[in-house]
């Protein structure tokens, strides 16, 4: 019975010291910052962008599309020798505590990207208030411009502006969501190099720049941000790409294009729209929602020190559009169409390995493969991965297996009219 009460008396004397609000804070007192966006400064300074949320202005919104004058959030810019003295000297110029448990996203300008993101990520990943969930993105140009630009009109919540955009990558396929501790164990790890979500201003000029990288009898165009042809006055800033590393120093990117066969080879593309020419009249274009149909079979060896990679693909699609009216659901017809749907995904990822092998950047991660080719981890550290997937010889296999037909189980031609001479 003695033990019982001293159990008893200990568990209640430990909560009442384990219980207090010692350092809490009133919601008053803080405040929440979604977003920040770190860029170069003068010297060996950075200059870190904040996006404050204004309590006042969103608890005003009273529907979605209505204005506020000055916006939401407001945006502060410091110049310090490293993001966690930049919030603190934030701090000095408002009368709440900034509070970095809410941000949704990291913006990393370009400059700063290609000088090196390891000393920032770091910082962010020690300190307790950062989330390793926030959304990693890497800005064409400045971090600053972009958020002074962001002027979502489809969301009420700052913070869903971000959160929504990491969603919709599962639709499309065009850019990849990529988190703060996704790139951190990408640098961390010697199996696979770091990726991160491209973005930029577009100028909405309507004005088309593709890159250059599109394969024969493949409709669709490549592009990052900045030229997508759009014109209007909706939100200027897009999320187009991926930016690849080699260590944590950016080298390079690739397009949308090319960042949807990255999605399939991680198989991580549930669905994207594929355009090709018709195969039996290339003067149309067939359209197909594909998928993958199971997980990328991936197989890497090491003979006479040369890196040898074979990849084989298995896609399931839906054909979505067939404008010469040629009856594709019929099974030679099918198995035609199967077989150039094989054929330009065959030559995309032969253009994309090709692509990151010229970048020195293993952003598949088919070094993760190669490390039952070492008997110790110091062997596998020692060996320079990036060199060898820059001559690694690549042997790809593609099967496109289509499901589903759409809404039409037959498809026929337009009917001819007669016309008068």
């Amino acid at each position: 019975m003695r033990y019982k009460l001293m159990v008893v008396a200990i568990f209640v004397g430990l909560s009442i010291l384990l219980a207090g609000c010692r350092w809490s804070q009133e919601t008053d007192d803080v405040a929440f910052i979604t977003a920040i966006g770190v860029d170069k400064a003068e010297g060996e300074k950075i200059k870190v962008t904040f996006q404050v949320v204004i309590p006042r202005a969103v608890s005003s919104l009273q529907g979605i599309g209505q204005e506020i004058q000055g916006g939401p959030t407001m945006i502060s810019s410091i110049v310090a020798p490293n993001i966690t003295e930049a919030r603190n000297l934030l701090a000095t110029s408002m009368s709440r505590t900034p509070n970095l448990s809410h941000v949704q996203a990291l913006l990393i300008g370009e400059e700063v990207a290609r000088s090196g993101t390891g000393d920032i990520v770091s910082s962010i990943m020690r300190f307790r208030e950062y989330r390793g969930g926030m959304f990693m993105v890497v800005v064409r140009g400045k971090s600053e411009d972009f958020l002074t630009s962001t002027k979502p009109k489809l969301e009420l919540l700052p913070s869903k502006f971000f959160e929504a955009f990491g969603k919709s990558s599962e639709q499309v396929g065009y850019y990849l969501r990529v988190e703060v501790h996704d790139l951190y164990l990408r640098l961390k790890n010697p199996g696979g190099s770091a990726y991160a979500t491209y973005v930029g201003i577009n100028p909405l000029t309507g004005e088309d720049t593709p890159l250059d990288t599109k394969m024969p009898n493949d409709k669709a165009k490549g592009y990052l941000p900045k030229d997508i042809p759009r014109a209007g006055t909706e939100n200027p800033t897009e999320f187009a790409g991926t930016v690849v590393f080699n260590g944590d120093k950016m080298v390079g990117a690739i397009d949308t294009s090319e960042t949807r066969i990255l999605a399939m080879l991680h198989n991580d593309l549930p669905r994207g729209v594929f355009t090709l020419d018709d195969p039996l009249e290339p003067q149309h274009e067939v359209s197909l929602n594909m998928r993958n149909g199971s997980s990328p079979k991936i197989d890497v060896d090491l003979i006479d020190g040369r890196e040898v990679i074979k990849i084989n693909v298995f896609l399931e699609g839906e054909i979505t559009g067939i404008p010469s009216g040629i009856n594709y659901e019929k099974p030679e017809y099918r198995e035609l169409l199967e077989a150039a749907i094989s054929d330009v995904v065959t030559q995309e990822i032969q253009g994309l390995i090709r692509h990151t092998q010229e970048l020195g950047s293993d952003v598949v991660g088919f070094g993760y493969e190669l490390r039952s080719h070492f008997a110790t981890y110091r062997e596998l550290r020692e060996t320079n991965l990036a060199e060898l997937y820059k001559t690694a010889s690549v042997d790809v296999k593609v099967t496109t297996k289509l499901r589903r037909t759409g809404l039409m189980w037959k498809t026929s031609p337009y009917a001819l009219t007669a016309t008068s001479e």
